[in-house]
C-alpha cells in the first residue's frame, strides 16, 4: 500500500500491451508503479467477464447464464403474482410463502447486476453498441453532442478536428556548431 506524498498517476504501456500505472509526487518524480493487471478492478472485471480464462466461449455460456437468471427471475415473480401467495394464510404454503419472500428480496439487485453486466458481454454487448453507434443521440449529454464553440482563432489540429501537421526533417542533421 502506497503512503503519501502522491497525488497524480498516468498509464503507460509497454510494447507487449502490458499497462502500468505511474504514481507520482507533487514534484512530478516517480514514487511507484504497479501493473494494471493485477489492480482489484481489473481482477474483478477479468473475472466477472471471463473467469479469468480470456476465452470468448466461456464469456457467452456467461451471458447464456445471466439471460436465463432474467427469465428465471421473471417467471417467478409472474408466478408469484399469479398465485397471490403473499396474501394467502394457508400453514400448508409457508415454505412458499418464504421461498417468495426470500425470491423477491433476492430478485431486485439481481436484476440490476445483470442488465448492468450485460452491455460488456460478448453478444449483447456487440447489440447494445450496434445501436448506440447507429443511434449517436441515444445517452449522450447534449455537451458530448454538441461541444461549445470557441469564438477565438484557434488551430483546428489542437481542437482534434483534423491531424497534427507533420515535419519533414527540416534538412538539419541534428549537430551543432559552436
Amino acid at each position: 500500500v502506497m503512503e503519501s506524498p502522491y497525488n497524480n498517476h498516468i498509464t503507460i504501456g509497454d510494447m507487449e500491451g502490458n499497462s502500468y500505472y505511474i504514481f507520482l509526487d507533487n514534484h512530478n518524480q516517480i514514487v511507484d508503479q504497479q501493473n494494471a493487471k493485477y489492480t482489484y478492478s481489473n481482477m474483478v472485471r477479468s473475472i466477472h467477464s471471463s473467469l479469468s480464462t480470456e476465452n470468448t466461449a466461456i464469456n457467452y455460456l456467461v451471458e447464456l447464464t445471466a439471460c436465463w437468471t432474467v427469465f428465471m427471475i421473471l417467471s417467478g415473480i409472474y408466478m408469484l403474482v399469479r398465485k397471490k401467495l403473499l396474501k394467502s394464510n394457508n400453514k400448508v404454503l409457508k415454505f412458499q410463502k418464504w421461498h417468495a419472500i426470500v425470491g423477491l428480496i433476492i430478485a431486485i439487485p439481481m436484476l440490476i447486476l445483470v442488465f448492468t453486466g450485460l452491455p460488456w458481454s460478448g453478444f449483447m454487448g456487440a447489440k447494445i453498441n450496434q445501436i448506440s453507434t447507429a443511434y449517436p443521440q441515444l445517452g449522450q449529454t447534449q455537451l458530448v453532442a454538441n461541444p461549445p464553440k470557441s469564438e477565438a482563432n484557434e488551430i483546428p489540429w489542437a481542437l482534434r478536428q483534423k491531424a497534427a501537421p507533420q515535419s519533414e526533417g527540416g534538412g538539419h542533421h541534428g549537430s551543432m556548431a559552436m
